[in-house]
């Protein structure tokens, strides 16, 4: 709750909120730079979501928003710490800070196949205009595999 609180005074303009259960338990926090929002308004309006497992001893998931800048570099937009399962209260909470915090306008959000996510997207962007982009990818290597379409690629034919 202190860091917090000394993130948004560092710096005006971020989105840092934190909750906890009524036992006082971590529930979930949520941080975004003001200047991941202003890149996000300059660039392209296009965001990748996804989470990933904590491997320790608490069950909980980090759920990452990035977005590209106008060279096609990829970016931070926000992060958040949630406790237990990437389900649609987790999700909706996530995507619903970004909304608050000024992600009102995304084109398009690329993500897996998660069940949560795609539920999620359109109770909090319901009116929105948007794609949702699903890629599965099997790693079955140390090489990455390639994208069925480079991402600026999709950039012309989105702004075509």
């Amino acid at each position: 709750m202190v860091f917090a609180q000394a993130f948004a005074e560092a710096n005006p303009g971020s989105r840092c909120t934190f909750e906890a259960e009524e036992n006082g338990r971590f529930r979930r926090a949520f941080l975004m730079p003001a200047a991941s929002v202003i890149a996000f308004h300059e660039g392209r309006k296009a965001l990748v979501v996804d989470a990933a497992h904590m491997r320790n001893g608490y069950a909980m998931r980090v759920l990452n928003a990035a977005g590209y800048d106008a060279r096609g570099q990829m970016y931070v937009v926000a992060s958040a710490l949630v406790s237990g399962e990437e389900n649609n209260d987790n999700v909706r909470w996530f995507l619903r800070e970004l909304l608050c915090g000024g992600i009102n306008t995304p084109s398009f959000i690329m993500s897996d196949r998660g069940s949560a996510l795609l539920s999620s997207v359109t109770a909090v962007y319901p009116s929105k205009c948007m794609f949702i982009i699903i890629i599965t990818i099997k790693i079955i290597s140390s090489a990455p595999p390639p994208l069925p379409v480079h991402p600026q690629q999709m950039f012309r034919t989105a702004s075509a």
